[in-house]
């Protein structure tokens, strides 16, 4: 499946959960800022927790979908909407080609999350594919994407529907993961 954007929106990066082990050397963690939403994205579409997602922040991008596979969109709810149509968050969604992923406005929280099912065709570094905050546009070409940019994800078989437990939707109850 290869996603092109078609509007960036405020601020959309590709990330994972960073690069922890590395803070001896002074590297900063980076990473998506709720770790929790993006490991659960992951989770939903078979991927492991520590897998790419694309972090957005506020105004989310207009995705075009190229090829068939699984998402969801966990964390803050940003109204995304399949071709026009609302899009159930925190489940795993089935997208065929030629099929456009957009955000409306924010609702409730500042930070998305996009999870896609398969192995990212991304650049990284010290093992994350998460900007880096030294030299950004040397070391992680992704670092915020464009309108024009294309990101290949190689769909990994696809995982039977699931939807994440209530708990993690209501925000009124503590999340511990």
């Amino acid at each position: 499946m290869i996603l092109h954007v078609q509007r960036a929106g405020l601020q959309t990066q590709i990330h994972d959960l960073g690069r922890p082990h590395h803070r001896h050397l002074g590297v900063p963690v980076a990473g998506a800022v709720d770790r929790s939403a993006a490991r659960a994205g992951n989770r939903l579409v078979g991927n492991p927790p520590d897998a790419a997602v694309i972090e957005i922040t506020l105004w989310g991008p207009t995705l075009r979908v190229e090829g068939e596979g699984q998402l969801a969109i966990t964390g803050a709810d940003l109204q995304p909407q399949l071709d026009g149509a609302a899009v159930e968050m925190w489940s795993t969604v089935t997208v065929q080609g030629g099929q456009v992923l957009s955000f409306g406005e924010p609702r409730r929280g500042c930070r998305a999350y996009l999870a896609v099912g398969g192995t990212w065709e991304v650049t990284s570094w010290l093992g994350s594919v998460s900007p880096a905050p030294l030299e950004p546009q040397r070391l992680t070409p992704q670092s915020v994407l464009a309108a024009g940019d294309s990101i290949r994800v190689v769909s990994s078989s696809a995982v039977s529907p699931r939807r994440s437990p209530d708990l993690l939707m209501d925000p009124d109850l503590p999340l511990r993961l």
